[in-house]
């Protein structure tokens, strides 16, 4: 009788990056009501989004060792999101106040984390079982970049794919400079994902000309950042991508919803969900192929959103649940 075959194991994601609770209210009422707690973060966001699209996913980082941080964690344990990788830390979580305006119109506040200094990561052999680490944010710190670096590294040295999301927020990066660290972490990555600001704050702007093709323009662009493969999401433009296999482009369907919180991490979880089920692409047609699945997670997310079904990124037990609340 032929020995049974053993089955490959799932391929599992480790997002690593921003980790935060994101608090939502209606501003609309007075005084305002309905404060809701929700796990936020790129890092997170991502993970979510695989986890509802079928994909094992972890995240890694630190969160503080209060109550906040351990209801993170069982959040995210209840969402099916892996949470070996989280590190108790002495210090505060990080929290976004989100207030909803009219006609779903947002506005933002931020209270940043203070957590003691440490690896973004910690050395486990559970690592190493992911196929695909994603880098959600680029912090501006070089002691944190050292760190992803060194992860970055050692996911290569796995085998894993690697794909890096820019995510330059205007606060942290205000003054800041793209230095040797960050520009060695986007050369190592099999894709870097990044907005026109992303471009213009890491000294390679998008500079597009009516005149000449767009894949000249987005080329430059890569080269000048030093990518592999450059993904440039533009809004409701459409997305353009390059690297060595060519140049593509991608028209992007329009949102049913003003509230984009969260669609860009969306978009990010499609697009490496695509990688991780067919394989990291190598010609202009299967880019394009990853980029649909990017925009289809995304629309996805802001139709949920828009009905009110679900609040932005907001993790679901198995037993469909939502995430933890606050009144």
């Amino acid at each position: 009788m032929a020995r049974a075959e053993r089955r490959p194991r799932p391929a599992r994601v480790l997002c690593v990056g921003e980790i935060r609770w994101d608090l939502f209210f209606d501003a609309t009422t007075r005084p305002p009501l309905g404060l809701r707690a929700v796990p936020g973060g790129a890092a997170v966001n991502v993970a979510l989004r695989l986890r509802r699209l079928g994909l094992a996913s972890a995240v890694a980082g630190l969160v503080s060792a209060d109550a906040l941080g351990r209801a993170l964690r069982e959040a995210l344990r209840r969402a099916g999101v892996g949470v070996e990788e989280l590190v108790p830390a002495r210090g505060r979580m990080g929290l976004v106040f989100v207030a909803r305006g009219a006609r779903g119109a947002a506005s933002y506040a931020g209270y940043g984390p203070r957590l003691e200094a440490a690896p973004t990561t910690r050395t486990s052999a559970r690592r190493l079982r992911a196929s695909h680490l994603h880098v959600a944010a680029l912090p501006p710190e070089r002691e944190a970049q050292a760190a992803l670096l060194h992860e970055v590294d050692r996911a290569r040295a796995c085998g894993a794919v690697v794909s890096l999301d820019l995510n330059l927020r205007p606060g942290p990066w205000a003054g800041a400079r793209f230095g040797r660290r960050a520009r060695a972490l986007v050369a190592a990555a099999d894709l870097v994902k990044a907005s026109v600001p992303d471009l213009a704050v890491a000294g390679a702007p998008l500079e597009l000309d009516p005149r000449a093709p767009y894949a000249l323009a987005v080329e430059a662009a890569r080269r000048a950042l030093g990518a592999r493969t450059l993904v440039v999401t533009r809004g409701r433009l459409a997305t353009l991508a390059a690297g060595p296999w060519g140049a593509t482009r991608l028209a992007v369907a329009p949102g049913r919803s003003r509230f984009a919180l969260g669609a860009g991490d969306a978009f990010a979880a499609g697009l490496v969900g695509a990688m991780v089920v067919r394989g990291l692409p190598h010609d202009a047609t299967s880019w394009r192929g990853a980029l649909a699945a990017g925009h289809a997670a995304a629309r996805s997310d802001l139709a949920e959103v828009a009905s009110g079904r679900r609040p932005p990124h907001a993790p679901r037990d198995r037993r469909g649940s939502d995430g933890p609340q606050r009144r």
